[in-house]
């Protein structure tokens, strides 16, 4: 080497080694129950149902659990535990799953949110022979969730908490019979104007002065009827909380209206009205029904639990749910003359005096002169319902024109009856309902 250049030197340094710190902690936990109220009935569909799951109540909790940001997977394990009352934790969903499942543990987790917020559920169930003989019963559910960072260098992080759900059942609040009944005259219920016809003058006139023989179309009445009798199906040897012991007895309905006037003012006598010798009932050659429609409903009972009751629900019809139809004819005596069987859908007639009928609707052939029908029912079922509106054709008779003379208005009167019968014959219900109706011209 040449000595006049200059020397090639070197230097030598230890190596520094890097460390990340990865980590993953649980900071606290809290819990509450999701069920407000009471419990849920049945399982809900949420996973895998636990063996025998009808006989049990479940209860839903909401676990919300504060980490920080984990920058390593960790296994994450609930531990939960009734400390007070009576059930059993049978599934959880852990925070970023769809569905529950029996496992209480997940193993190398990578879930994580900005928030540093996870929510985790468990459902308990209970069962529901030990809640139903309670009034009320408290449950109490405290749970440790614990979290291991998966390096197993960084220690397991825990938190607890706890939550009470609280049930009490109301006392058990008993049937009782409702009945009602109410009568509408066109005038009030099915338009604004005040009057049912404006053919007045028309009539007086009559078809062979350019007027008309009769009126018809507009004049109606409504008639309503509803019947909560459960109390009247019971079974004497029975539980009055046991919905088996309801249904066990007939009761009759029945909805008259053949009661027609003109002209006339009447009073209200406990719920009956008073007909004097001197009303006239309308007759066949005053006015006759050109058709009735009619509605039904039929109402059966479930038990609600949570304010242990019983509440209607729409019934399936049986073969036993028959409408009886019964008309006065010309002035004559009560003929049944059609039924409609709510089972099969079939309507049956006489068709001598009746041209067409529905399952909501009779229509009545020219000259049958009906001046009145009468709908029976008889049934167990919850609550029934019958309502009619009959369509009235007023004629140009002696009667309606003296009613008529010298006046503008004349008034029409139509007086209904709803009568509610238990099976040993006993009235529950018996009631009159009044409208009136008015023509002018």
């Amino acid at each position: 080497l040449d000595s006049n250049e200059t020397p090639i030197t070197s230097e030598h340094s230890e190596a520094v080694p890097v460390y990340i710190n990865t980590t993953a902690e649980l900071k606290y936990t809290t819990k509450r129950c999701l069920n407000l109220i009471s419990p849920y009935t049945s399982w809900g569909g949420w996973g895998r149902a636990p063996e025998n799951d009808s006989d049990y109540y479940y209860l839903m909790w909401e676990l919300v659990s504060g980490m920080n940001l984990p920058t390593q997977p960790y296994d994450i394990e609930i531990d939960d535990n009734i400390t007070e009352g009576f059930g059993e934790p049978v599934a959880y969903k852990f925070a970023g799953e769809s569905v529950f499942t029996q496992r209480n543990k997940r193993t190398s987790v990578r879930y994580a949110t900005e928030s540093g917020l996870r929510y985790d559920y468990v459902i308990t169930k209970h069962l529901k022979s030990e809640c139903d003989r309670l009034q009320e019963y408290i449950i109490k559910n405290e749970e440790t969730m614990t979290l291991t960072p998966i390096d197993l260098l960084d220690d397991e992080t825990s938190a607890s908490a706890e939550a009470t759900f609280r049930y009490y059942r109301r006392p058990f609040s008993a049937p009782g019979n409702y009945i009602w009944s109410e009568k509408r005259g066109n005038n009030n219920w099915w338009t604004p104007w005040p009057y049912a016809d404006y053919g007045l003058q028309d009539l007086k006139y009559g078809s062979e002065c350019g007027g008309v023989d009769h009126l018809s179309g507009n004049i109606k009445f409504y008639v309503g009827t509803s019947a909560y009798v459960f109390p009247l199906t019971f079974d004497n040897s029975g539980s009055i909380e046991d919905i088996n012991s309801y249904g066990k007895r007939n009761v009759k309905f029945s909805v008259t209206d053949d009661s027609f006037f003109l002209n006339s003012t009447f009073e209200y006598n406990e719920n009956r009205i008073t007909i004097l010798p001197e009303h006239r009932k309308l007759t066949s050659e005053d006015f006759c029904l050109e058709y009735i429609n009619y509605t039904f409903r039929l109402q059966d009972a479930k038990k609600d639990t949570e304010n242990n009751s019983f509440v209607g629900i729409n019934a399936q019809p049986n073969e036993n749910d028959i409408l009886r139809f019964y008309f006065r004819f010309n002035d004559g005596d009560w003929t049944e003359a059609a039924q409609y069987n709510m089972y099969t859908g079939e309507a049956t007639f006489n068709d001598e005096y009746i041209l067409q009928m529905t399952n909501d609707k009779v229509v009545f052939k020219e000259g049958s002169n009906c001046t009145g029908y009468r709908i029976e029912a008889e049934n167990a079922h919850y609550s029934t319902q019958i309502s009619a509106t009959p369509y009235c054709r007023i004629k140009r008779s002696d009667y309606v024109l003296e009613q008529s003379e010298g006046v503008n208005k004349i008034t029409l009167t139509n007086i209904s009856n709803f009568t509610v019968t238990d099976s040993n014959g006993r009235e529950a219900y018996n009631r009159d309902t009044i409208a009136e109706d008015y023509i002018i011209g």
